[in-house]
């Protein structure tokens, strides 16, 4: 009985007719969510095309069973005899149709999935189950973890459906909108853009990703860009049931993208508002006007800044400056730009170090129109150069004004640590690790922390290993190391064999062969030192930094008329760059040295007055209110070092008169005990004050806490430190330090 049915059902076309219907519908379906858009027609007439495909599947079957189409037109079925009965021939045609239907479908197919990545889901995984491994050791209980008594949410990248591939910044830029709304919101926890946007070009399984990233929904979408239109569609899913809770489109002109974003975004989070049970009151449009070129100009600008590269965060630079020039109202736009030149002089990427002021006038504009904007005091804590106090209280004021975001999370963290105690500064970095918890730099981070605020050093070698094993192409994470083994715990050879690897890595880095330079120097191989440091002056031939190395190297193999040389011609040299105004008053310290040594005293004062202009003035002057409010510290101490030498101790006692605050208590300021390098600037100090045992003591303290780096440059080229060459204690010293290169030495060749 059932064989007889089928096989009719064959004879009377019904599955081929089923087929086609399937397929044409498919088509029609397709085509009409691209038409109406670009046609400005209403969106539901996309719902209505749905429901009336899906509601004549029905008749097209039983119309296919009770008819047929013959020469003199359709008939009943049971009114054809067998002979005249033409169905195999319309069978044949509707093998045809459907050929040529699924030909458009496969077509159609191919041409949307170009935009998709076959990737596998693997690196995001591992990612996450070596992060998880970071153990940022915190109290269970205490109230800054606590998790959210609302719910969680993950905003993955919209997927780019233009045509254009360049697009794919502003389906990047909206996905990153959408998600900073949310992260506004009290009781929904956001995962952050870095460990959402790790999805990326991605084949996901939306319960692992939720999984990974601690989440209990995600929303994902796609943009399309048509002219002057722009199709988005966005769908809220449950990752426990993979039950889609909530979906929408939005069609909207391109005339004003930022009003555009800014509606989008406002009904979205209005919408999982109701889906998630949040009752706040609907986030209501800025209705800001933003010229669309500048905007455009902006999502460029953000991709250099997250991309963060030398060359992207040049790019960045251009893009924002313009987007600025073209909308001087932009607030947003202002605050990336001030951020990215912040990034630029952090990364290196640039070295004109005045340009922080123009970062500073740029932020200072924007509180003066919006106050209460957490992003321009975040970014404000990060161009501020000398006072701490108003760095760390930008940096709280930030989080006051928005604790959800994870980079201002972490800044808080490192600026005010020391002041809400250990257990609160850990609590921090875990909620930043949970809502970010494929962030390769949040083991950097908390490194950073353990260094500089609570000197665990052991704790952060362990923490940067991860961060090493999370990106082993990321050059920083092994240079940070190196220099807290070199700087911390004394251990020259393992930061050697950091930097060799770095170098091997990017050998267009020219800081790891500058710092092999001063690692070799600190062993006593001045010839290999020299060799490094040429290397890295042949990467950057113009960088003051990288040629103070090379006249340390000089200097040490007994060379000094070339290392007089080189120092003045480096001054001499328009195109020479100091990566910070204290560098450029440190980087003649060497030349000092060596004009002491030879009792040159007028050639070493004119030497300070020329590179260092109106320097001398400071004897006349009263001390600064605030140690803050002091510049060219360095060069103050320099031109009191010659005075020293000459006998002029008036004048020096009224040179240093302004720094002597900076003493134990001044450096102890937010961190639990003295770094070596405060050791050593404080042994300087002393030596101005002609107090050789408290000078002494300073530097033993430096060398006890592992401060083995550049040691060589640092005590037996310096000028503050010639008269301790005949002290017992010093020469113990330096015996002992000789002894401890040789035993790295021999563990080096092994």
């Amino acid at each position: 009985m059932a064989e007889s049915l089928i096989s009719e059902l064959k004879r009377r076309n019904v599955f081929k007719v089923g087929i086609a219907y399937l397929v044409l519908a498919w088509v029609v379906v397709q085509i009409t969510s691209i038409a109406v858009p670009a046609l400005h027609l209403p969106n539901w007439i996309n719902t209505a095309v749905f429901f009336f495909g899906l509601i004549g599947f029905p008749f097209a079957l039983f119309f296919a069973w009770a008819f047929e189409i013959t020469p003199d037109g359709i008939k009943l079925e049971s009114a054809i005899s067998s002979g005249d009965s033409t169905a195999a021939l319309t069978g044949r045609k509707l093998d045809f149709i459907i050929i040529g239907l699924m030909a458009i479908a496969l077509i159609y197919f191919i041409y949307e999935s170009r935009f998709q990545s076959p990737t596998a889901l693997v690196l995001p995984t591992e990612q996450a189950e070596v992060i998880a491994q970071v153990s940022i050791k915190v109290n269970a209980n205490n109230p800054l973890i606590s998790e959210p008594k609302g719910t969680s949410i993950a905003v993955l990248p919209f997927v780019n459906m233009s045509s254009d591939k360049e697009q794919e910044y502003f389906s990047d830029g909206i996905s990153e909108e959408i998600l900073n709304v949310l992260a506004k919101i009290p009781k929904l926890q956001v995962t952050s853009r870095s460990s959402a946007f790790a999805y990326k070009d991605t084949k996901i399984n939306i319960s692992e990703v939720a999984k990974i990233l601690g989440v209990k929904n995600v929303l994902e979408g796609s943009v399309r860009k048509s002219g002057v239109r722009v199709r988005i569609t966005a769908q809220l899913i449950n990752a426990e049931t993979d039950k889609h809770l909530w979906s929408e489109s939005y069609d909207r002109e391109l005339d004003d993208i930022f009003q555009v974003q800014d509606e989008i975004s406002a009904e979205i989070v209005d919408a999982l508002k109701e889906t998630l049970g949040i009752s706040l009151v609907k986030t209501v449009s800025s209705a800001q006007t933003i010229n669309p070129k500048a905007y455009d100009l902006y999502l460029q600008g953000l991709r250099g800044l997250h991309t963060y590269t030398f060359e992207s965060l040049d790019n960045a630079a251009a893009a924002l400056e313009l987007a600025t020039d073209i909308a001087p109202e932009f607030l947003m736009a202002r605050i990336k730009l001030a951020e990215t030149y912040a990034r630029q002089i952090i990364t290196g990427s640039r070295f004109d170090w005045l340009i922080l002021d123009k970062a500073e006038a740029l932020i200072k504009e924007v509180l003066s129109i919006n106050p209460n904007s957490a992003e321009a005091y975040f970014v404000r804590s990060l161009i501020i150069k000398t006072d701490r106090k108003l760095r760390n209280q930008y940096a709280k004021e930030a989080y006051r004004l928005n604790p959800n975001n994870v980079d201002i999370i972490i800044r808080h963290a490192q600026s005010n640590g020391a002041e809400m105690g250990e257990d609160n500064a850990r609590a921090l970095f875990e909620r930043a690790q949970k809502v970010d918890p494929l962030n390769a730099d949040l083991p950097y981070f908390f490194a950073v922390y353990l260094v500089q605020t609570l000197q665990k050093y052991s704790e952060a070698e362990q923490t940067l290993k991860q961060a090493i094993k999370v990106n082993p192409k990321n050059t920083f994470y092994p240079f940070y190391l190196g220099q807290i083994y070199a700087q911390h715990m004394g251990q020259i050879v393992d930061a050697i064999k950091l930097a060799e690897n770095g170098a091997r890595l990017d050998p267009n880095d020219p800081y790891f062969p500058q710092a092999l330079s001063i690692y070799y120097l600190s062993l006593g191989s001045g010839l290999k030192s020299l060799e490094y440091a040429e290397k890295a002056m042949s990467i950057n031939a113009n960088n003051a930094e990288i040629i103070n190395q090379k006249v340390n190297s000089l200097i040490y193999l007994g060379q000094t008329a070339k290392a007089l040389i080189l120092i003045n011609d480096t001054i001499a040299d328009a195109n020479t760059v100091y990566p910070s105004k204290q560098l450029k008053e440190r980087f003649i310290t060497g030349a000092i040295y060596l004009l002491l040594k030879q009792q040159k005293f007028a050639d070493a004062e004119a030497l300070i007055n020329l590179h260092i202009p109106g320097i001398n003035e400071w004897v006349n002057q009263p001390p600064p209110a605030t140690l803050n409010a002091i510049e060219n510290v360095n060069g103050i101490l320099l031109l009191a070092c010659v005075y020293k030498a000459q006998g002029q101790l008036a004048k020096v006692e009224k040179l240093i008169e302004g720094v002597k605050g900076r003493d134990e208590s001044f450096y102890l300021t937010g961190q639990a005990r003295l770094l070596g390098i405060e050791y050593m600037n404080l042994a300087i100090s002393s030596s101005l004050e002609n107090n050789d045992e408290q000078t002494i003591k300073y530097l033993e303290a430096a060398i006890d806490n592992g401060y083995l780096y550049n040691w060589r440059a640092n005590l037996l080229q310096s000028p503050y430190f010639i008269d301790l060459a005949q002290q017992p204690r010093f020469t113990a010293l330096i015996g002992r330090l000789e002894t401890e290169m040789l035993k790295q030495i021999t563990v080096l060749k092994q």
